[in-house]
């Protein structure tokens, strides 16, 4: 029916239902506003969303408007943001080299490592070094090389701006010697950086097991391998603590466990399991102490390391307080 408003002189098109027992109505819409066609288009969709089989009510289209102004509908979170390996290197490089799940960032050897896998055997790195601060995390220093003729880099997307991927990878050395007049090949490295190679320019989030093993085949040895796949970890967890996998990504699916690498039998040292008895360490403290105008520093490294059982890293940052 069109009802007509003396208090405000307006009209509007109220449809009267039973529900629960009781008689209620439900505005349509004000004239002129909405016609007679679209009365009956409404009509017809509340029929079909709020009427069974046989005309009964069994919704209130009143409480079903009131839902619509209380609730809105959650956006798509699981669409994942597009990322490819590179862009995640690039981005992880700038935030600092981030723990995988400890608080803090890596230190100086853990930044070498990483940063040698990821973007490495190249000579973008040569033009950064890593430092330990006060605190323990590493900093980083953009230097110049002056063989190539490169300045200073000014920051991390400088940097991969002087070297994109492919550009600047360390190839097989040859130099001639005058004195025995041969030519010397040095040849390069066996190993790659994950940024320089066509899986850098896939997406993070289908990086699969499969393509870590075809990846790995080329790789020097079994200990650089799960190196490799540590970066490959970091990476990802990385990826996901920017939100670039979606609200729902799920448990790593790379791992020491489920990536298959063909073990290899290692060499055993001569220095494991072994000890110095104490009649040979007077003789290191002896040599020590005659190298010690020599090599002023780290004699006296040497033996704190000895005494004391501390690592190299360890001893290096003590202060003297």
């Amino acid at each position: 029916m069109l009802k007509f408003y003396k208090q405000t002189q307006k009209k509007s098109f109220v449809l009267s239902f039973w529900f629960n027992n009781r008689n209620d109505y439900y505005i349509v819409g004000s004239y002129p506003n909405i016609r007679c066609k679209d009365v009956e288009k409404k009509c017809l969709e509340l029929a079909e969303t709020h009427q069974d089989d046989r005309g009964i009510w069994i919704k209130n289209p009143n409480e079903t408007r009131a839902d619509e102004k209380r609730l809105i509908e959650k956006p798509d979170t699981t669409i994942t943001a597009g990322k490819s390996i590179n862009e995640a290197i690039e981005d992880y490089c700038k935030g600092g080299f981030e723990k995988d799940y400890k608080f803090g960032n890596r230190t100086s050897k853990s930044c070498n490592t990483w940063f040698r896998y990821m973007a490495g055997y190249n000579k973008r790195q040569s033009l950064i070094e890593f430092e330990d601060d006060d605190s323990g995390p590493a900093v980083v220093k953009f230097i110049p090389n002056k063989h190539l003729r490169i300045v200073a880099p000014k920051d991390w997307t400088d940097l991969f701006r002087k070297f994109p991927c492919g550009s600047g990878i360390l190839k097989d050395r040859i130099y001639y010697n005058k004195r025995k007049k041969k030519t010397y090949t040095i040849p390069a490295s066996t190993n790659k950086a994950i940024y320089d190679t066509d899986l850098g320019k896939s997406l993070i989030e289908d990086l699969k097991t499969g393509d870590i093993e075809r990846w790995l085949k080329d790789i020097s040895s079994y200990s650089v391998k799960e190196e490799y796949l540590k970066v490959f970890i970091t990476l990802w967890i990385w990826a996901r603590k920017r939100g670039w996998l979606g609200t729902n990504p799920g448990l790593c699916p790379i791992t020491l466990e489920t990536v298959y690498v063909k073990k290899e039998i290692r060499k055993e040292s001569i220095y494991t399991d072994t000890a110095i008895n104490l009649k040979e360490l007077e003789v290191f403290h002896e040599c020590s102490e005659e190298l010690s105008h020599q090599f002023p520093f780290k004699a006296e490294l040497h033996q704190l390391m000895v005494v004391t059982g501390l690592r190299k890293q360890e001893a290096l940052k003590l202060k003297k307080s």
